[in-house]
């Protein structure tokens, strides 16, 4: 349906030189987060040698930007949409769901919500793409993204009317030539874009082109062949001689996305959406009833120890969530980036009266689950059975997808008088943490060199043993010596046992291993709860040695339970305010004709029905169904509700469960970016730059119905002023230079928390944004800027956003660089003198004299 969605596809078509939906978005990312970075160790000098390891949590989040872009070729909500891919010359209808994906994603990110971004960011991906494609851009000659698409204030080009031929016959698998030449050449006004119909719906007028390839119906239809550049395959791609090109300009558009949203959102934000240099959150799951006096003082104890052993290393948290619970209360979520203000959090718990011995314990754990990032380190403190076990299944799901630890070994011992456990420790693991917790009567470490130490009795080199209530942390002291270590213990009753390392990781590549060692892995190991091999469920084990003979053992996170039941959710959409939502989903069964029963749960309590219900389904059977939210009036924009379905069958352990993000958006969202007319551009460049200066006079204006929220200026070493009224003449534009102690004031507004604006103000590169949300009377009413600069710097970027997170950059370049301009590269078009320019600059004075 559009490049190939990721590499298996392109080894299923033979076709090893296409670029998929997958690398397309991977390297752009990977691309504009390594960007970032340089530009933060620019601003921090004193950190420009810090070495960032973009790390598991990193590859994750793309790895869920990917999975949404991907879905889009397969879910049977979005793979016969042509509005989803560009298709059908539904060019229109697409753009606009590209504007709502963006829109989404904005509400989604500021929410803090960033895994209902990561969807949306992808589902745009997706479409974006298509676009390069699917379209006949690339057969127009245009070596540029198309602006449009995204920004509906630039320059559009018309979509060929339905009655209104497009292609030719083509009669190869390869066809070239085929569009008509008005879809071709750029020369002339009367260019259209068009673009492939595929399959049968919907229908093709006759001499519309086709999707094209061996999987499009349509391409036996007049007229025959196709434009698709999906590939280098011309089985699939009947254009698969301009796969490239397609390819590069949907790069450069993935691009400019993410771009424009790390300077719409900040850096800092947008590396937390991708979760770079970000540390799992520690979440404390806390039982407050009466009863839990003594454990309460245990968790205060833990959390200062993890806090402290982490202090100043890649280790330590960066996210804190505190969430309390009783009878019937739960919550409310505490979150800090701050671990004094979490200590805090805890020291302000207080113990409750008691009650009926069953707890909210679930429903406790599940929105820690829902408030956490992927791969956090939840502990639960209670001594009270869940009265919420409805919720068990949904609380299993979420833990599996939001992959909460990184776990080396995990066993559960029976009672006896001493149990023996095992655990080996490579050479890339820095931090060992061993969790136990029973009643221990002797506790005893041996390193691999035979070493021992009791723990319970001695203080030794190789571990410390820190206790309270049964609860156990035993920290391996540095250095760690890499082999087979044993930890021997005697209990009085059950006992559990988790060694946790940091870091550790089991992906498609190893990846815990510095970069200049050599590894390799000879074989994987399915290992049951016991740590038996080939047993199910299982984990995985993967062994090998790294390049000094030294074992290395990884062993996955989370025990997999092979499973014969499939559920998809075929459609994630908008949740609107006072509005209900249906949510359709898929189950398959790959197994015999059996009852199955299906539970659905959401955190936010939108659903109209939450009693689990049964149904029959045949053998190697399916079975479609809906649920029902209903989104309350006061729910508001950018919250995310999480969505769990979970199957099972009523006569065996199979099971599976499917979880949707759905993100509430208004009813109507503002899609439309600032703009900013040139009224004046004034150059006195010379040969010597340095003696020269030119300036550029604006009006910078909302579109939409939001109102301008912010200005910064992105690029040029000159000073841009803002004035809130618009002066009397030009010459009152002309400002001195602002003076020393003018500037390090203006900073000095900026550090601590924002500006005080006056009848002007002024911005430096470098400056963070300007908030003037505050500074204009109404959305519709405008401000004007100057900029000025030295001619040795001939060109700068300032950029505008309305409150509805609308992004508009406005290029600025010296007269003498104008005329050198080719529009179809720049974001807007600033540089030329406009009669309509002038003309809307007097009735903007004339406006503001009348207020």
């Amino acid at each position: 349906m559009g490049f190939l969605p990721n590499f298996w596809s392109r080894v299923l078509t033979l076709s090893w030189g296409s670029r998929t939906h997958q690398c397309i978005t991977e390297q752009s990312i990977l691309n504009v987060t390594l960007e970032t970075l340089r530009d933060a160790n620019k601003h921090h000098r004193n950190h420009a040698r810090e070495q960032t390891r973009l790390g598991r949590g990193f590859w994750r989040a793309v790895g869920e930007v990917v999975k949404s872009n991907v879905a889009m070729d397969f879910l049977s909500s979005t793979r016969s949409n042509p509005i989803y891919h560009f298709d059908s010359e539904r060019i229109n209808s697409s753009m606009g769901m590209l504007r709502q994906f963006w829109v989404q994603t904005l509400l989604s990110i500021r929410a803090k919500e960033y895994q209902s971004a990561r969807h949306s960011l992808g589902q745009l991906f997706h479409s974006l793409q298509d676009f390069y494609s699917h379209s006949n851009w690339v057969e127009m000659g245009q070596r540029f993204i198309y602006l449009h698409l995204l920004h509906p204030e630039e320059p559009a080009i018309p979509v060929a009317k339905e009655d209104t031929p497009t292609c030719m016959e083509c009669f190869s698998v390869t066809c070239r030539d085929n569009l008509l030449p008005r879809l071709t050449n750029t020369q002339q006004d009367s260019t259209l874009l068009t673009t492939g119909y595929f399959s049968t719906f919907p229908p093709k007028p006759q001499g519309k082109c086709s999707h094209g390839g061996i999987l499009d119906s349509s391409r036996h239809m007049g007229a025959k062949g196709g434009i698709n550049k999906d590939s280098t395959s011309s089985l699939f791609s009947p254009h698969h001689y301009l796969h490239a090109e397609a390819a590069t300009l949907a790069t450069e558009a993935t691009l400019s996305v993410l771009r424009d949203l790390r300077d719409t959102v900040g850096h800092e934000t947008f590396l937390r959406l991708f979760s770079v240099k970000q540390a799992p959150a520690l979440v404390f799951v806390m039982d407050t009833t009466g009863s839990m006096f003594e454990e309460i003082s245990a968790a205060r104890l833990r959390a200062h120890a993890i806090i402290q052993s982490r202090a100043n290393s890649p280790g330590q948290p960066s996210t804190f969530l505190l969430v309390p619970f009783h009878d019937p209360k739960v919550g409310p979520v505490q979150e800090t980036d701050d671990p004094n203000q979490f200590m805090q959090f805890l020291e302000n718990l207080m113990a409750l009266g008691g009650g009926d011995e069953p707890e909210m314990c679930l429903s406790a754990v599940q929105l820690a689950l829902t408030h956490s990032p992927p791969l956090s380190e939840i502990f639960v403190f209670t001594d009270a059975s869940p009265k919420d076990i409805h919720l068990f299944d949904a609380v299993k799901a979420l833990a599996l997808e939001k992959q909460s630890k990184v776990t080396l070994l995990h066993v559960e011992s029976d009672q006896e008088l001493m149990s023996s456990h095992s655990f080996r420790v490579d050479s890339s693991v820095k931090n060992v943490t061993l969790h136990v917790t029973g009643i221990l009567m002797e506790c005893i470490i041996t390193s691999p060199s035979d070493l021992s130490q009791s723990l319970l009795s001695e203080q030794g080199p190789l571990a410390e043993l820190k206790s309270f209530k049964g609860l156990y942390r035993i920290g391996l002291l540095s250095p760690i010596q890499p082999g087979q270590w044993k930890l021997r213990a005697k209990s009085d009753g059950h006992l559990t046992f988790n060694v946790i390392g940091i870091p550790a990781f089991l992906v498609l590549a190893v990846t815990g291993l510095p970069p200049h060692e050599e590894a390799s892995f000879s074989h994987v190991t399915l290992l049951g709860a016991d740590g038996e091999s080939l047993q199910v469920p299982f984990c995985v084990r993967l062994t090998g040695q790294d390049s000094r003979g030294n074992k290395l053992e990884r062993v996955s996170t989370e025990m997999v339970q092979p499973t014969h039941i499939q559920i998809q959710v075929l459609s994630v959409p908008r949740l609107v305010p006072g509005h209900s939502t249906m949510v359709d989903f898929e189950i398959l069964n790959y197994g015999p004709a059996r009852l199955l029963s299906l539970t659905a749960d959401d955190d936010c309590g939108y659903l109209q029905n939450r009693s689990p219900y049964s149904f029959h389904v045949a053998e190697q059977g399916s079975f479609r169904s809906q649920v029902d939210l209903n989104t309350p009036v006061t729910a508001q924009a950018g919250a995310t509700v999480t969505l769990t379905l979970t199957v099972r069958a009523l006569d065996s352990p199979d099971s599976n469960y499917a979880v949707a993000y759905l993100t509430v958006v208004p009813p109507d969202p503002d899609t439309s970016p600032p703009s900013c007319s040139a009224a004046l551009v004034q150059s006195t460049c010379q040969s010597i730059c340095s003696e020269s200066h030119w300036s550029v006079s604006l009006v910078v204006t909302d579109r939409g119905r939001s109102g301008l929220a912010a200005l910064q200026l992105q690029e040029g070493e000159g000073v841009l002023t803002l004035f809130h009224s618009p002066p009397p003449t030009e010459d009152s534009l002309v400002e001195p230079q602002p003076d020393p102690e003018w500037q390090q004031a203006h900073r000095d507004q900026t550090t601590s928390g924002g500006h005080h604006l006056h009848e002007k103000a002024r911005l430096e590169k470098g400056d963070p944004p300007l908030n003037v949300s505050e500074w204009v009377l109404d959305a519709s009413q405008p401000l004007w800027v100057r900029y000025e600069s030295s001619c040795c710097s001939a060109q700068a970027e300032l950029l505008v956003w309305d409150t509805a997170g609308n992004m508009k950059r406005c290029r600025l370049t010296s007269g003498k660089q104008r005329q050198l301009k080719d529009r179809s590269t720049e974001t807007s078009g600033v540089g030329r003198i406009k009669v309509a320019d002038v003309f809307f600059l007097v009735l903007c004075l004339l406006w503001s004299s009348l207020l």
